[in-house]
């Protein structure tokens, strides 16, 4: 995989499109707002104060914007990526992911109507770390 620059896609912004029609791509500060709500979705239980803000994102993207990432399905933001920051030469975190992945499963041979319809799973993963440099 490399970065891609097809179309009005800056050059060095990364953009793939996934065989399942999910695009991957460098996240960009119109996505914070979509990405805050993602973390509502993803993490119902966390404290309003321990989420990530718009203006988190927005940081991140200042700060290290080449390992910031979103997963789209048309415009609306699905995943969000962060990879890896430096506060400094010994300390460094790692992680921040957030994965809203969307399968729809339709049942049409049930025998009770309100068994038919179509589903759908929800799937999370998270995973963050610090590490101290010597």
């Amino acid at each position: 995989m490399g970065v891609v620059s097809a179309g009005n896609t800056p050059a060095g912004h990364y953009s793939r499109v996934l065989p399942n029609g999910l695009v991957v791509a460098s996240a960009e500060a119109a996505h914070a707002d979509q990405l805050e709500a993602l973390q509502r979705v993803v993490f119902p239980t966390l404290a309003d104060d321990e989420r990530f803000k718009a203006a988190h994102y927005r940081k991140h993207l200042e700060l290290f914007p080449e390992g910031q990432f979103v997963g789209l399905d048309g415009d609306r933001v699905v995943a969000g990526a962060g990879l890896r920051f430096a506060v400094n030469d010994a300390w460094w975190l790692y992680g921040d992911v957030e994965v809203q992945t969307i399968l729809p499963r339709t049942v049409v041979g049930s025998d009770l109507d309100l068994g038919n319809g179509t589903y759908r799973l929800t799937l999370v993963n998270l995973g963050a770390h610090v590490q101290r440099r010597f």
